[in-house]
């Protein structure tokens, strides 16, 4: 069975994009969570200016271990073959031709940050709010980060599927007089 989910992982692209993404965000903040907690003792952020340094200190960490993860996520879905084939499905995706892994999931990572955005202003303006409202923090922080990567992991995926519809020999080119 572990062997069947690997294969289903590693020949549907935008499942192994989704997964590898999610994964990739959890494993980041459980990473982060560890210097956040020690440092709840040692550091007081008393004044605005240290709030600021520490938050954009864990933002700029959370992005360089997100998208280290996502890259070592995407080798394993994309570009390792672990198992012989066992059916032609898997020997044809073995043998088809692959972008460089940099590359490859370069264009992930700037399709995602293309929405960053947007992911941004729900999972920070959706904190804000619900701490206006009086939202415990944990609760906050857990919904609207949620949020943010359920809006984001949906248009994104919309926009794979689009992608490889246009991919597949035959079909229509869209010109600018189409837009």
């Amino acid at each position: 069975m572990p062997e069947r989910l690997l294969r289903l992982y590693q020949r549907e692209r935008v499942l192994n994009v989704n997964v590898n993404i999610i994964a990739s965000a959890a494993v980041s903040t459980l990473i982060l969570l560890v210097p956040v907690h020690l440092t709840q003792e040692l550091l007081v952020l008393d004044v605005w200016w240290k709030k600021a340094l520490f938050s954009a200190g864990v933002g700029a960490a959370d992005l360089l271990l997100d998208v280290s993860i996502y890259f070592l996520l995407h080798w394993v879905a994309n570009h390792w073959k672990p198992a012989k084939p066992r059916s032609e499905a898997d020997l044809a995706d073995q043998q088809k031709k692959k972008q460089p892994l940099l590359i490859d999931a370069g264009i992930v990572q700037m399709e995602r940050a293309v929405l960053s955005p947007l992911y941004y202003i729900i999972a920070l303006g959706g904190t804000f709010l619900l701490l206006k409202l009086h939202v415990p923090r944990v609760v906050a922080v857990a919904v609207s980060y949620g949020s943010g990567l359920l809006v984001t992991r949906t248009i994104h995926t919309f926009w794979m599927l689009r992608q490889a519809d246009r991919a597949k020999p035959g079909a229509p080119r869209s010109t600018p007089q189409d837009a």
